[in-house]
Parts: structure tokens; sequence; C-alpha cells
């Protein structure tokens, strides 16, 4: 139900032709860019179909991880890592290609904030080009 909701909001973000329609829409959408709202991207990168949650989702989490990645917990960290990967292996050819496009943005920003952490981070690069050849 409450995807429903962010399904609508975001549908309306992009595509309302009523100016304060949009403008409301654009206020919830810019709540996602949150700490609190990474939580709600990644469930929606989970379980939305829509290419307009999706590409909010996924430059809501761009911004949001930008400005705390270093506030977050390291398991917090490596949690957001694997959910955008995976969404990448399971969904990036079936993406329009603005949403595919912001995608391949967030994991390398992802991949920037997380390089030092941990040799596997840095194993990385083989599983990408596999998802980038596919």
């Amino acid at each position: 139900q409450q995807l429903e909701f962010i399904n609508a909001v975001c549908d309306r973000a992009f595509n309302s032709v009523n100016p304060s329609e949009r403008k409301e829409a654009e206020n919830f959408v810019s709540t996602l860019s949150s700490i609190e709202g990474i939580d709600q991207c990644v469930l929606i990168l989970q379980y939305s179909q829509s290419p307009f949650s999706q590409h909010a989702a996924i430059s809501s989490l761009q911004k949001a991880i930008s400005n705390y990645w270093t506030t977050v917990s390291s398991e917090k960290q490596k949690h957001i890592r694997t959910q955008v990967l995976n969404f990448m292996s399971n969904k990036s050819q079936d993406l329009s290609n603005y949403v595919q496009n912001a995608l391949f943005s967030l994991v390398a920003r992802v991949v920037k904030l997380s390089w030092l952490a941990s040799e596997e981070n840095q194993s990385i690069i083989p599983q990408l080009i596999q998802y980038t050849n596919v």
C-alpha cells in the first residue's frame, strides 16, 4: 500500500501538469534523500516496477549516501551496497535508459565511497563487468 502511494507520488512528480500538485510531489520525493529515506529507497528498488519511482529512489539514494555515508554503520553501508548491486544484476537489463544511467552513476558512487573499507569492495570490478556485458 505504501509502495502504491510512492509510485503515485513519483508519477505526479514526473508527469503532473498541475504546478502545485507537481511541487507537492517533488517535496515528498526530496524527503527520500535524507538519512531516514535510505531504507525507503532500498525498498523501492526491491519492489517497485515504476521507472519514475526507481529513478527517484536511485537519485535520492545517491544524494543520501553522498551526504551521510560516513555517518551510517559499516553494516548498513554493506547492506546498501549489496542491495544496489542486486538491483543492478537482477533488473538493469529491463530498465529504461534514464533509470539505467542513474543506476550506473549510483553504483559508481557506492564503489567510490566503499573502495578503501575492505578488499571485498575492491573485488567488485569483475562483477560489474559481468553485469554490464550480459
